[in-house]
């Protein structure tokens, strides 16, 4: 038997399953020392299936275990074209995911709850819910993201008008059952502008994936904004404050300047807001099928506000025990380093001096980073890190202080590269080397230290509890009449 060679473009340390399409992370939250995080999926890459939910948990956010379906469409039910985006909460001892079920003869998809009776680890039977879009002139209308205020339930959905409106609209529910329409939380025609980080930002025909993290007085409505002609287009922070069910006084951000972040979602803790994002493809479809597997989800990172509104995100800090060892620079050339796998981490510190970064591949592919604290600006390109020609080879700049002493990280997994600046600016982005490890790494700059590490999960094993009875809807089946473009950025 021929057995196929892994492929070092594999995420091996990102959720996702081994085959099949990934996007948007879904209703994360903690259940007994466990933190439960589901995600889209479609078990054929190409898109001929339906929607589902995938399943992991992991008790420190790193290491994760994958388990069988939590969600599968109901065939006689709200959700039997697919089971879409949503997130999940507790209501004492039970426990409720509440999303966008799917019916392809239905112009708006309907809201829809099942309840979980095993803790998490699989939901029931869908009913559907009350929220429906206010007027005549919405077209689209979905993800719900849903939380508790006192003895409050609210409910978030995104929204698209037929005057290119993307819009959030908010409901109230005493029970998770009965829901009324508070109006729009917030609201945008589409047009490009420029926003508090001097990024360029296209607000989009419609939001998808709202998401709401408070931060005492302000909050931050995070939303992903998208357009029949274009699909997918970047992730946007409004913070501000909320006065009688409206955000006012936006201070606009990008949530991450990479070209491949898209769908936040955020679990709220006692601790602090974390999120997790799509690492969307930047490469053809046809390699995609190809290799049978996309898409996968980010690193979790913590999410604060800066004085300015915008938002900040690092790494969580249990991140370092993926650090499996140190990886020792070249005794003749202490800037240089040999990766002798696809997992690592690279911490720089500028020092006040321009440094170059280059990920050397082979002799033909490389992705090249500077970091220019002199005019305070990251530049991150990938256009020469794969001979491939479906690799789309993006270039990402933006400004940053990288102030003297702060460092900066780069995480790689495979085909995935996620920065962090000391000021808590993100970039996600793709490349894609035909070339597997060893890797080389060159770090030049005046004054500015490094250190790279290899990474590595340690998996303990299955985390199945004793009296878990799995309750499986009906398997997801290819589809020839699903015609979903899920490569469109």
């Amino acid at each position: 038997m021929i057995v196929p060679a892994p492929d070092h473009l594999f995420p091996a340390l990102h959720v996702r399953p081994p085959t099949g399409f990934v996007n948007d992370p879904n209703g994360p939250h903690v259940r007994d020392g466990l933190t439960h995080l589901y995600y889209q999926h479609r078990p054929a890459t190409n898109g001929a299936s339906y929607a589902v939910w995938g399943h992991a948990t992991s008790a420190d956010l790193v290491n994760w275990n994958h388990h069988r379906l939590a969600i599968s469409p109901d065939p006689d039910g709200p959700d039997r074209n697919g089971a879409w985006s949503g997130n999940v909460v507790a209501e004492g001892d039970r426990l409720f995911a509440i999303y966008s079920g799917y019916l392809r003869q239905q112009e708006l998809q309907s809201v829809v709850i099942a309840e979980s009776v095993d803790g998490g680890w699989t939901f029931g039977a869908p009913r559907r819910l009350g929220p429906i879009p206010d007027g005549p002139g919405t077209r689209l209308f979905r993800d719900p993201f849903v939380w508790r205020e006192a003895d409050q339930w609210f409910m978030l959905v995104g929204a698209a008008s037929t005057d290119d409106h993307a819009s959030a609209l908010i409901y109230s529910s005493p029970d998770l059952l009965t829901w009324s329409s508070q109006g729009v939380f917030a609201q945008r025609s589409r047009h490009t502008v420029t926003g508090v980080d001097g990024q360029h930002i296209d607000t989009g025909s419609m939001w998808e994936c709202p998401q709401l993290i408070s931060f005492g007085d302000r909050e931050a409505l995070l939303v992903s904004a998208w357009s029949p002609a274009d699909g997918t287009l970047h992730t946007i922070a409004m913070s501000g404050r909320r006065r009688e069910m409206r955000l006012e006084g936006e201070v606009l951000s990008r949530v991450d300047l990479g070209s491949a972040f898209y769908a936040a979602s955020v679990m709220r803790t006692p601790e602090g807001a974390i999120v997790w994002g799509w690492a969307r493809e930047e490469r053809d479809e046809a390699w995609c099928v190809e290799a049978d597997w996309s898409g996968a989800l980010t690193f979790p990172r913590s999410a604060a506000l800066r004085p300015d509104g915008t938002l900040s995100l690092r790494p969580v800090e249990a991140m370092k025990a993926l650090r499996a060892h140190r990886i020792a620079p070249d005794n003749s050339d202490p800037g240089l380093f040999t990766i002798p796998g696809a997992a690592f981490e690279l911490e720089v510190t500028p020092r006040g001096l321009q440094v170059d970064i280059e990920m050397r591949f082979s002799d033909e592919e490389s992705l090249a980073l500077t970091l220019d604290p002199v005019n305070g600006r990251v530049t991150m390109d990938a256009a020469s890190a794969s001979t491939d020609p479906r690799a789309k080879g993006s270039r990402v700049i933006f400004d940053d202080p990288l102030d003297a002493g702060d460092s900066v990280r780069i995480f790689v997994d495979g085909s995935i590269v996620e920065l962090f600046t000391g000021s808590g600016r993100s970039a996600t982005m793709r490349a894609y080397p035909t070339s597997p490890p060893p890797w080389h790494v060159r770090v030049e700059g005046a004054n500015a230290t490094a250190s790279a590490w290899m990474l590595a999960a340690k998996h303990p094993g299955p985390e199945w509890p004793d009296n878990h009875v799995h309750r499986e809807r009906v398997p997801p089946t290819a589809d020839p009449d699903i015609t979903v473009d899920l490569y469109r950025a």
